[in-house]
């Protein structure tokens, strides 16, 4: 049989000066403080859009992400054709930003309408330092048209 012994501490003697109390606070609110940070810049604003020139392009969905904190797709868009009619240019591919999918759903746009090969016009304004980005202010799918913001 294994025999355990139990000592008696007095807190008095064990308990942490202010001091060091003290810092482990602030140490564990800056640690807070620096995670709420970091999540709050993952989900970026909209100041760096190009709010001044409003876009309207059509395509189709190739790709969704349909997840928090917002929509997003990819969006075939065809080159111009020339004069001649003939298209030499490929496509551009553009990430296309939404709102959350809960705002989506509310409006009439449920999951089930973002899916690949599925044409959209969207109108929005272009980001101006992520290239080929795009934030969407409306999102038009067959003969829905929801505002988005």
């Amino acid at each position: 049989m294994v025999r355990a012994e139990v000592q008696v501490v007095d807190a008095e003697k064990v308990a942490m000066p202010w001091r060091t109390r003290l810092a482990l606070v602030l140490v564990m609110a800056a640690t807070f403080l620096a995670i709420g940070v970091a999540s709050a810049s993952a989900h970026h604003g909209w100041t760096g859009y190009d709010s001044n020139t409003l876009l309207i392009l059509s395509g189709r969905i190739t790709e969704v992400d349909y997840r928090n904190p917002h929509v997003q797709v990819v969006l075939e868009v065809p080159s111009e054709p020339e004069e001649d009619g003939t298209i030499e240019d490929p496509p551009e591919y553009l990430l296309v930003v939404l709102a959350p999918p809960s705002r989506s759903e509310s409006r009439g746009m449920p999951r089930e309408m973002f899916q690949p090969g599925v044409e959209a016009t969207v109108e929005g304004y272009l980001h101006q330092t992520q290239d080929r980005e795009l934030r969407a202010e409306r999102i038009t799918l067959g003969t829905i048209s929801v505002e988005l913001r």
